[in-house]
């Protein structure tokens, strides 16, 4: 058995670099507060007494709030509210016990004597005749969410009208009904039912905790959101609330709240919220960064495409020996040792590429996370939260987000085909109206036809179109094959169709655009494959989304293909199985 050696590509080994720079940058290391951090907290000798009786103190905190508070896989308590309670635990000999449990259980429970304080509550009039509050352990804006090919809302003002997507219980439904009652507010049961309504245009916005916002798209990897305005509003100023019969505790925990030292508290907020607590970052720095790992990932992609060259090299030689191999018996032996050869080049090129796409679509997710942190920062820098800036930084700070807009756009796709090659992607079997879909992404693109002054029609006959498949990703395709559309069309109409065919619908998108040359119809469906040169400055894109749609449509037991006319126009097209219907 030969020992084999990989080599890890130049790109690679460079995009790991510019990912060391980033979290040195973004995510530094803790500072120590040495012999200035407080260690004791001055109590009382009422105050001592009282913990001395009560060994245990048991805290309410919410069950599904992440990242304030939150239970996850284990069923274990987390969030940044439980890693205070282990900060206060340090200087209270760990008597503090979290309590998982719906906000409105917790406060009831501590107002009937069954919990001695609450987490997550934020002091109110209408809450102080009942409870008295410790100092706020974190201060957490709100902000607006809407979808990036959407409307951008700077403040609720500019919701008049919209659908708002809110959590059922929480004050923001109080703050929109009162003081902006032309939105229309639609309550949801959790944080993330509200975003993933957004996501799929149930809904217009959202308006909710940042960390929460930050968190969830991340997460649930809700790609087609982003933070915009901030309220004029409410924030998410949480304290710890005690009853009203019991002042002392509610004295100890805000005397223990303020000797946390600031180190501690810097990094919990940091780990939970991406975003330093207190800290300055070197905008100059971040620009150099942005561009640089920009041309990483481009020769990252260029190295893939090479690299899946080479494996279709391999293949075609393999069967082509195969071929001609009855024709060849008298050389069998002395091929032997090439042929086996070419199978552990070709085992080998196939494990590089699992390996690669495993990498990517790992890595592309790693990066997500800086590059959503540069967009949210720079966006808060670019409204004037954190100052005035001048026009020269607003232009440099403008050059930044658009930069790592692209980049978050680029690595979307290139996590997408990754997670395809990789097997990592699944997609659902269940009937969905493909009809409501086609209507839906019609409007959604609707706006940038009429932009470039294009007709943009529908023909479906049948009410209902009910397909097995996807919802979700039929709706990307689709997507896909009318922006497409729309950007290579410069005048003239585009035509969506569906019709019944045997036990398929198939669905097309016409146009009149630049059409495409027969000999590239071929490899039009190849990843990383764009038309030509030319039309690659004209147009931009990765060359990743056909290739997707192909990926997605054979998923869910369809087909995709396309015909065109050089010049005058083209039809792509998919297919999806009929929804079987029982007896």
């Amino acid at each position: 058995m030969k020992n084999i050696t990989l080599h890890m590509p130049l790109p690679i080994l460079g995009l790991m670099l510019l990912l060391a720079i980033f979290a040195r940058i973004l995510y530094p290391l803790p500072v120590s507060a040495g012999s200035a951090e407080q260690t004791e907290i001055r109590l009382t000798v009422e105050e001592k007494n009282w913990l001395t009786e009560h060994p245990r103190i048991y805290v309410g905190v919410m069950d599904s709030w992440p990242p304030l508070n939150y239970l996850d896989q284990n069923k274990t308590p987390s969030g940044i509210g439980v890693e205070y309670l282990g900060a206060l635990n340090k200087l209270l000999g760990g008597r503090l016990v979290p309590v998982p449990a719906p906000f409105k259980e917790n406060y009831d429970r501590v107002l009937d004597g069954q919990l001695d304080a609450i987490m997550d509550i934020t002091q109110r009039p209408d809450r102080e005749p009942l409870f008295n509050f410790t100092r706020p352990y974190i201060v957490i804006p709100h902000v607006i969410v809407g979808r990036k090919d959407g409307v951008y809302f700077n403040s609720e003002k500019d919701l008049k009208g919209k659908t708002v997507a809110l959590e059922r219980g929480f004050f923001n439904v109080i703050h929109f009904g009162k003081n902006f009652p032309e939105a229309v507010i639609r309550e949801y049961a959790s944080s993330s039912e509200a975003l993933d309504a957004v996501s799929r245009g149930e809904a217009d916005a959202y308006a909710g905790n940042r960390a929460v916002v930050i968190h969830l798209i991340e997460k649930e990897l809700l790609n087609n959101l982003k933070l915009m305005g901030k309220l004029d509003g409410p924030k998410s100023t949480l304290q710890i609330a005690v009853s009203k019969n019991n002042p002392i505790l509610a004295a100890i925990l805000d005397k223990t709240l303020g000797a946390v030292p600031e180190a501690e508290q810097n990094a919990i907020y940091s780990k939970w919220v991406s975003l330093e607590y207190k800290h300055k970052v070197d905008y100059s720095i971040i620009w150099k960064v942005v561009v640089a790992a920009l041309v990483i990932v481009v020769l990252s992609l260029l190295w893939n495409r090479s690299l899946g060259k080479e494996i279709a090299i391999r293949k075609k030689a393999e069967e082509e020996l195969q071929a001609n191999q009855m024709h060849l018996e008298e050389l069998l032996r002395e091929r032997t040792i090439y042929t086996v050869e070419l199978q552990e080049a070709k085992e080998l090129a196939e494990a590089a590429d699992r390996i690669k796409s495993a990498f990517l679509a790992t890595m592309s997710h790693e990066l997500r996370t800086p590059l959503n942190s540069i967009i949210g920062f720079t966006g808060i820098l670019l409204q004037g939260m954190s100052g005035a800036i001048n026009e020269e930084q607003a232009k440099q700070l403008g050059m930044v987000k658009n930069s790592a807009n692209h980049l978050l756009s680029l690595i979307s796709d290139v996590l997408d085909i990754s997670k395809i090659e990789a097997g990592q992607l699944t997609v659902s079997c269940e009937p969905f109206n493909l009809k409501a879909s086609i209507l839906k992404e019609v409007q959604t693109v609707r706006p940038m036809a009429e932009h470039k002054g294009l007709e943009l029609n529908v023909d479906i006959i049948e009410e209902s179109v009910t397909v097995n498949g996807d919802g979700r990703r039929a709706e990307q395709i689709l997507l896909n094959l009318l922006s497409n559309a729309v950007k290579f069309t410069e005048q003239g109409s585009i035509l969506v169709s569906c019709i019944r065919k045997a036990d398929c619908y198939l669905t097309s998108v016409t146009d009149t655009g630049i059409g495409i040359r027969n000999d590239e119809l071929d490899r039009l469906f190849m990843p990383f494959h764009q038309i030509d040169n030319g039309l690659s400055r004209n147009y931009e894109g990765t060359g990743l989304g056909l290739s997707i749609c192909k990926k997605l449509a054979e998923l869910m037991g369809g087909e995709v293909g396309a015909h065109s006319e050089y010049g005058k126009g083209s039809t792509f097209w998919f297919t999806l199985p009929i929804a079987l219907t029982e007896p």
